[in-house]
């Protein structure tokens, strides 16, 4: 960990575990239809991958699941804040869970004790850790991440009312970033008609060519 020792004097570096509850998750039977009918508990599952990319709040989920079913697996109920990582599949998918939810057994969640804010920890998650999730990649062959290495992970750690702080000045820079790209394809987009139309011009004779040369 070279960048540990380029951190300011008042953070530290800790395992993950000692400011923030491991839980994994679980997919109840499939044979017991009951458990799947009527549901109302949100449950994160693969089918939810895409909805969690570049957003940081999961408000729903494409699957739900009974009381019976979390009674009847190892399955638990998370509550709101938790944050949740894919660890397999698409490896480093995160968001934060908007209302309680369950999880299966393709994500870890973390639920985030007094030290720790989970959008910082999201922010860990979605960009400066990927790098490190996109090691799990290679090529076609795509390789779980372990719980013993979810138990490893050390995270820098500023005091509370800094990691809000720093949450805050990076909403509002990405938000300023993002609509310099936005306005950057739009751009773009013109100037691509634009040659388009110049092009069509010139072939069907709108364009005198001939007083150009």
């Amino acid at each position: 960990m070279t960048w540990a020792s380029k951190l300011p004097a008042n953070w530290r570096v800790v395992p993950l575990t000692s400011v923030a509850q491991l839980e994994s998750g679980h997919t109840p039977s499939r044979s017991r239809e009951d458990w799947w009918t009527d549901c109302y508990i949100p449950w994160v599952s693969l089918h939810d991958v895409g909805t969690m990319r570049g957003t940081k709040y999961l408000q729903d989920t494409a699957q739900r699941i009974s009381d019976a079913g979390i009674a009847n697996s190892s399955a638990r109920l998370l509550p709101a804040r938790t944050v949740v990582l894919s660890r397999d599949a698409t490896v480093g998918r995160t968001a934060i869970m908007g209302v309680p939810m369950a999880t299966s057994q393709h994500f870890a969640a973390w639920v985030c004790g007094p030290l720790l804010a989970p959008e910082y920890l999201w922010v860990l998650f979605a960009d400066a850790m990927q790098a490190f999730f996109n090691s799990f990649q290679n090529g076609s062959t795509i390789r779980t991440i372990g719980m013993g290495d979810l138990k490893a992970f050390r995270i820098p750690l500023p005091p509370l009312d800094e990691q809000r702080r720093i949450v805050e000045y990076l909403d509002e820079q990405t938000a300023r970033i993002g609509t310099l790209i936005a306005e950057a394809e739009r751009f773009i987009e013109l100037s691509k008609e634009r040659r388009l139309a110049l092009i069509t011009a010139a072939v069907t004779g709108q364009i005198d060519v001939r007083e150009m040369a």
